[in-house]
């Protein structure tokens, strides 16, 4: 049975982690970002299996936090299609989230 101590570690390490990302659906739309690169609309609504509301909910709270950016593109038919690329201030907070749950496991199992 983990101790006071550890309880309040841990406790601690899961406050720390951004709330913005570990949302999960926000989640896996950064994590296709930074693993494939920019992506249009289409693209991660068809990859991830959710509606559009969902995904305007979603990468509207990425974009007023600062994690994406949306860019009109020509498209593969006619006109512009919005394409959604991580910002560099994305890319950063994906990463330390990575380290921060990386560090909350080593805690756990060893």
């Amino acid at each position: 049975m983990p101790s006071d101590a550890m309880k309040a570690n841990l406790a601690e390490l899961l406050q720390e982690l951004d709330p913005i990302l570990m949302n999960p659906k926000r989640f896996m739309i950064a994590t296709l970002l930074y693993t494939i690169g920019g992506m249009t609309m289409g693209e991660l609504r068809k990859s991830l299996g959710i509606n559009w509301g969902d995904l305007d909910t979603h990468l509207r709270r990425l974009a007023e936090n600062g994690y994406i950016e949306l860019w009109r593109e020509p498209g593969k038919h006619k006109g512009l299609e919005v394409k959604v690329y991580l910002s560099e201030l994305g890319r950063k907070k994906y990463e330390e989230l990575g380290e921060k749950l990386k560090g909350l496991l080593e805690k756990i199992f060893f």
